[in-house]
C-alpha cells in the first residue's frame, strides 16, 4: 500500500529557487543603480560640454568684433574718444563695417538670464539678438572696459566676467564661470 519515497530527486525544493530568485533580484537592483549612476553623470558631462561649447563660440565672436572696436570720434556709442564705453553691466564700442562701409554701434548686455547684442548702424534701427542657445542661463555677466588713458598709455581691453549654467534638472546644471581679457587693435 504504501510506496517507497524515492531519495533521488531531480528537482528543486521550493527553498532552492526562492533563494536564486532573491540573489537574482538584488544583482538587479544592484545593477539598475549602476546604470542610472552611469547615466545621470552622462547626461551631466554632455550638459557641460554643450555649455562649454556655447560659451566658446560666444568669446570667439566677441573676441573678433571687440579686436575690430575703434574709437568713437563723435561721441554717440562709447563715449567721446573713448574705444569702449558703457558700465559694468552693458559694453558698447564702435566697429566698422566693411561690407556696409559704415560704422556700427554695437553693446552687449545682460537681460533676464540672456546675453543679448544689440547692433545700430547710423540711424538705422537696432536689431537686438540672443548670442546664447536657450539651454544656457546667464547668471551674472560683468565688463570691465580699460580705454587709453594719457596719463597710463596701455592697450585699449576689456575683461569679461560670465557665469552660465545648463537650464535642466538641478543635477544637470553645472555652473561655469569664466574670465577672459581681449584687447583691441586699435592704435593711434
Amino acid at each position: 500500500m504504501f510506496k517507497k519515497i524515492s531519495k533521488n530527486n531531480k528537482g528543486l525544493t521550493l527553498l532552492e529557487i526562492v533563494v536564486s530568485v532573491t540573489i537574482f533580484a538584488f544583482m538587479m537592483i544592484a545593477a539598475t543603480g549602476i546604470f542610472q549612476f552611469v547615466i545621470e553623470n552622462q547626461r551631466r558631462a554632455i550638459a557641460s560640454q554643450n555649455t562649454q561649447e556655447s560659451i566658446r563660440y560666444l568669446l570667439e565672436a566677441l573676441s573678433k568684433e571687440l579686436r575690430l572696436a575703434k574709437k568713437d570720434s563723435v561721441g554717440d556709442c562709447a563715449g567721446m574718444d573713448k574705444v569702449y564705453g558703457g558700465d559694468a553691466s552693458r559694453l558698447s564700442f564702435l566697429k566698422h563695417d566693411i561690407v556696409d562701409n559704415a560704422d556700427i554701434c554695437i553693446s552687449y548686455y545682460q537681460q533676464g538670464d540672456n546675453l543679448l547684442v544689440d547692433r545700430k548702424i547710423g540711424l538705422t534701427a537696432t536689431t537686438t539678438a540672443s548670442t546664447l542657445s536657450s539651454k544656457i542661463m546667464v547668471t551674472d555677466l560683468k565688463f570691465i572696459a580699460v580705454n587709453d588713458d594719457p596719463l597710463l598709455p596701455s592697450q585699449p581691453n576689456v575683461t569679461v566676467l560670465l557665469e552660465v549654467e545648463a537650464i535642466g534638472k538641478d543635477m544637470h546644471k553645472v555652473p561655469l564661470k569664466i574670465q577672459t581679457t581681449i584687447s583691441s587693435r586699435f592704435y593711434e
